[in-house]
This record gives C-alpha cells, structure tokens and sequence, in this order.
C-alpha cells in the first residue's frame, strides 16, 4: 500500500465530528444521570431533633476490637459498646452494636416498648484558612442514641479491688 491509501483507510474509518460530539454527549449526559440517580441521598436534621425511633429485643454491654497492624506497624483499639437485637418483620433478629461514647441509657420503658431513640448532634470544629486567620468552621452531623430500657437494667455496684 501507499501512502495515499493509508490516508484513504483512515479517512474511511474515522467517525465524522459531528457524530462523535453527539455521541461524546451521550455518554456524559447518560454518565451524570446514572451517577445522581442512583447516588445516596442524605436527609440534614438539625441539632436536637429526633432522627428515628428503633424498637430493640435486647442489649448488652459489651467491646469490640478494631485496628491493623502492618510489618510491625499499626494500631489496635478497644472500644466499649452496646449490643442489641433489633427484631425485623419477618421474625428474624438482627445483632447490631453502638458505641457508649454517643449513647446515653433512660431506664424508663418496659420490655414492650424498649426502644432506641436517635438524636441529631451537630459537631462545629473550627479551622484556620491558609490565607488568612479567620476561622473556617467544619460541620459534622454526628447522632446520639438514647437507648430506653426497662427498670432496674443498670445495677448499682461497687468495687474497690484494685487489679
């Protein structure tokens, strides 16, 4: 093949611009459109308010170990945490956990009506700006769980063994 019949195969295989716009279009178009509609949607609550109520079969206290370690290199946490079964509609249970740090206990239901109250918490850190002192705030939405359970849940105890 020549020269001039290269240029011939490669003007017959090339897609005319019009006809790449339009398909370049699409595909952008179509790209945005499956990626809002099927993106998370968040619902902003403001401070204090209740975000749901969950009923619960059971709690118990309990901690749970997160971390890694690398080579020699890492980290490992105990948190404290609450357990508790939420009953599903089928009749199932499923275990679930939270930690103590945003959780308070009311001993003010019955075994019927134990629940778990979420709270909206706003969070406002305060940030310096790079280019200049004022203070740039960052907020986080951080929930509360107020977990109602029934009388005498929490027994009063002490202990003065020192370990």
């Amino acid at each position: 093949m020549t020269d001039i019949d290269t240029n011939k195969l490669k003007k017959e295989s090339e897609l005319p611009l019009p006809l790449m716009v339009l398909i370049g279009a699409i595909l952008v178009v179509g790209s945005v459109w499956f990626g809002v509609s099927n993106a998370p949607t968040y619902r902003m609550v403001p401070a204090g308010q209740v975000v749901e109520e969950i009923p619960i079969y059971s709690m118990n206290f309990g901690s749970e170990t997160h971390g890694s370690f690398v080579l020699g290199c890492g980290d490992i946490n105990l948190r404290s945490v609450y357990y508790y079964y939420l009953k599903q509609n089928d009749g199932g249970y499923i275990l679930r956990n939270q930690l103590t740090d945003y959780s308070v206990i009311y001993m003010d239901a019955t075994e019927e009506t134990a629940h778990i109250t979420v709270v909206s918490r706003t969070s406002v850190s305060c940030e310096e700006s790079i280019t200049d002192s004022e203070c740039v705030k960052k907020y986080s939405w951080i929930n509360t769980y107020q977990f109602h359970v029934p009388k005498n849940t929490i027994k009063q105890t002490f202990n003065g063994d020192v370990r």
